[in-house]
């Protein structure tokens, strides 16, 4: 392939820079947290809610992507954070794009059909006709506030990178992994969040186990944020909708299929880049 098709094709990232992780790291997690103490407070009986409250806990969840975009334009200039802004609205190779819109829903819907066929238990409270309806409406919002925009540029867009030019893919998904975890942990402690009233380590197990397809799917197409960004609604809509209202059995049989994927994913693309083939080369960062 020839670098005139690759540049018509793709947009080349910036060659990885000795930027600080754990400044990224710092201002991520006091900005968020600052800003949603009010409602950790609030949830817990200290202080009245107040609407602006819930305006502050918004905002707090842009903490990684404006953190990304401001170290970005310190250690980058303004190329930088031109570059970054690229990467969120292109991708490479659709079958990754269609596998960040339907994995997910496909597992949990597999999940549902396996326990119905073996028990018979249904889905309370889910009506399908009216889902499909507000499908599209869904998926922006939370592209757009709820987890997708508000994240990627910073955990996929800035950190990944990072982690990428020091550690082999597999060893970036689960440090990132862990740190995106603890970044949620006082949203367990608010009310309102699908959060309250879990178990924090069964999520970080699970984050740092999904973190790998996510940086799976990041690297194979040229470090498309808005890929990141499409499979994090998709993971968001998916849990919201289907597991937290089935079974724990449900649970289980969705854990089967994420954990068997994930496997198969470090076995067939090996754990050094999660890549496989010419993207190695590509892709300049994730290169031999």
């Amino acid at each position: 392939m020839s670098s005139s098709s690759n540049k018509k094709k793709y947009i080349e990232p910036l060659e990885p820079r000795n930027r600080n992780l754990w400044l990224f790291i710092l201002i991520t997690f006091s900005f968020s947290w600052i800003l949603w103490l009010p409602s950790l407070l609030a949830s817990n009986g200290l202080i009245q809610d107040t609407p602006f409250f819930r305006t502050l806990f918004i905002l707090g969840s842009y903490s990684p992507t404006i953190t990304g975009f401001i170290l970005t334009g310190i250690y980058d200039g303004l190329d930088g954070v031109k570059l970054l802004w690229k990467r969120c609205w292109h991708h490479y190779n659709r079958l990754y794009l269609f596998i960040a819109i339907f994995l997910i829903p496909a597992f949990c819907l597999a999940s549902y059909f396996l326990v119905y066929f073996t028990t018979g238990v249904e889905y309370q409270g889910f009506d399908l006709e009216l889902e499909l309806k507000m499908g599209i409406a869904t998926f922006f919002t939370f592209l757009f506030f709820a987890g997708g925009l508000q994240e990627e540029i910073g955990w996929r867009g800035y950190a990944l990178n990072h982690l990428q030019s020091m550690y082999d893919a597999l060893t970036s998904s689960i440090i990132l992994g862990g740190i995106w975890s603890l970044w949620h942990y006082p949203l367990f402690y608010i009310n309102g969040t699908p959060y309250a009233n879990e178990s924090f380590f069964s999520f970080m197990f699970s984050i740092i186990v999904i973190s790998v397809l996510f940086t799976w799917l990041y690297n194979n197409t040229n470090g498309s944020i808005l890929v990141a960004m499409i499979f994090h609604s998709t993971v968001n809509i998916s849990y919201l909708k289907f597991l937290f209202i089935t079974t724990v059995l449900g649970r289980i049989v969705f854990s089967v299929f994420l954990n068997m994927t994930v496997v198969f994913v470090i076995v067939i693309f090996g754990s050094k880049n999660l890549v496989r083939g010419e993207l190695n080369v590509i892709f300049p960062i994730l290169a031999n």
